[in-house]
């Protein structure tokens, strides 16, 4: 029961740090990382909590190398 109620506190606390980290980055960057971040904990967690496919974490990786490529392509 405490855990959910600590929920819109760090969901509060996660938005601010978004909204500080969009100060010095790109909206569709932060955005791109934000959901990647949130992703790639998930799959982590489901791999090693509920011994998902761990070929999940290859797709990860893909979706990182895109935000990689897309901030590249920004400093272009």
């Amino acid at each position: 029961m405490e855990s959910a109620l600590a929920l819109p506190v760090h969901y509060r606390g996660d938005a601010g740090q978004l909204a500080l980290a969009m100060r010095q980055i790109l909206l569709g960057s932060g955005c791109a990382i934000w959901v990647w971040v949130g992703t790639a904990g998930t799959v982590i967690l489901g791999t090693v909590l509920f011994q998902a496919p761990a070929l999940r974490l290859a797709y990860v990786g893909l979706i990182l190398a895109g935000i990689a490529g897309l901030k590249l392509s920004a400093l272009a």
